[in-house]
């Protein structure tokens, strides 16, 4: 397992670097994202409490929606780790690292908005 030293030393690395790329962005990103994740308390998801149906009403239940699968074939290690990935797991990890690159590079982050907004 990747022990948490390293990560902070990799990050700390990154964080010095006096002319930061978009690949220097986007590895600190991602040392940050696995940093929080790996080492941060676990937040306990809310569960909603769902209302009692009585048995005639299951029948007409509404069904869950069947998940959106990323259809993204391309050569790039992105392209290969979320094509076929149910699109509501890979969200949330592209948000968080939209958020970092809000804070840590925002003309990066301004740029991709501008596009991401004219589709």
């Amino acid at each position: 397992m990747l022990e948490a030293k390293y990560l902070d030393e990799a990050i700390a690395q990154n964080l010095g670097e006096t002319s930061p790329d978009a690949w220097t962005c986007i590895r600190l990103a991602a040392q940050m994202y696995l940093r929080d994740r790996l080492y941060s308390p676990p937040e306990a998801p809310a569960r909603p409490e769902l209302p009692q149906a009585s048995a005639y009403a299951m029948a007409d239940s509404p069904r869950q929606p069947s998940p959106e699968i990323v259809a993204f074939p391309g050569k790039s290690d992105f392209a290969r780790a979320i094509d076929g990935k149910d699109a509501a797991d890979i969200w949330p990890v592209m948000d968080d690292v939209m958020s970092i690159f809000a804070t840590l590079h925002r003309d990066l982050y301004d740029n991709a908005m501008r596009i991401i907004r004219s589709k």
